[in-house]
């Protein structure tokens, strides 16, 4: 995020939501809850902003298809 070539530059990160929660560990503030309140959906976006070196969550799991279409396997509420 402090590379001058990354800068004004959209970067996507595919991954498995395990891994997106222990990336995103660098943006919580509060990083003593790794799961960050559950299990996150299949497909789920979150967008992360960076200016001037700083990393701001924009939007946390975001899923863009129904809420009634989304099977929770793991049984916690978001």
């Amino acid at each position: 995020i402090r590379k001058e070539e990354y800068q004004d530059k959209t970067i996507l990160i595919a991954s498995h939501g395990c891994a997106t929660r222990a990336l995103l560990r660098n943006v919580y503030t509060d990083t003593s809850d790794f799961w960050h309140g559950g299990v996150p959906l299949n497909c789920a976006v979150n967008i992360v902003e960076v200016c001037d070196g700083k990393s701001r969550l924009l939007e946390e799991d975001k899923v863009y298809y129904r809420k009634e279409d989304c099977v929770d396997f793991y049984g916690v509420d978001k």
